[in-house]
């Protein structure tokens, strides 16, 4: 079986529906899931024309197909892995396919993961997707935060910051801060 061809047919087929994502008090709705055309993995983006509405049923088919696409990728294997066995998410399996799952994440070599991370991604199998979406932009955010002050900042710039403090005054008649730039 050829499957890239597979995957590129399922996905051409969603294209050419134009899908949407409805309220769900709307007649016409249907259930789609967000997929990564290319996966994160394999350097895709989260732009627009990288993502693709899918049925839970093709999501599932795609995430499969890929294991078998790009055999031996981690990611991958664990990416359909987390799908499938997602606490939150209750899909009902063939015996194949849950004996294939749990192969797959068994025969890839895996690289060491600390007790931190076990942790953290045992925390994460018990969040639904969208608790899941929540924590991952919270961490996003927090790595942002902790890169601006493991930077490592000279004396001079450090001090010019601070010197632009100083000029920052607040106004009795606004509800925000004013910056007057100030020239010597």
């Amino acid at each position: 079986m050829n499957h890239l061809k597979v995957y590129n047919d399922i996905i051409l087929k969603a294209k050419s529906e134009n899908r949407q994502k409805l309220s769900r008090n709307s007649k016409k709705y249907v259930y789609y899931e967000n997929h990564h055309i290319i996966p994160r993995c394999l350097g895709g983006s989260d732009e627009n024309e990288n993502l693709i509405l899918l049925t839970p049923k093709e999501h599932y088919v795609c995430h499969k197909l890929l294991t078998y696409i790009y055999k031996g990728n981690l990611k991958i294997a664990q990416a359909f892995f987390l799908m499938i066995f997602c606490k939150k998410k209750k899909i009902k399996l063939s015996l194949r396919d849950y004996v294939y799952a749990k192969e797959l994440i068994v025969t890839i070599p895996h690289l060491e993961v600390s007790e931190e991370t076990r942790k953290k991604i045992s925390k994460m199998l018990k969040l639904s997707p969208e608790e899941r979406a929540v924590e991952k932009k919270k961490e996003k955010k927090q790595k942002k935060f902790n890169k601006w002050f493991d930077k490592n900042y000279s004396p001079e710039k450090i001090q010019k910051y601070l010197n632009s403090l100083k000029h920052t005054h607040y106004s009795p008649d606004f509800d925000r801060t004013i910056h007057i730039p100030f020239s010597r």
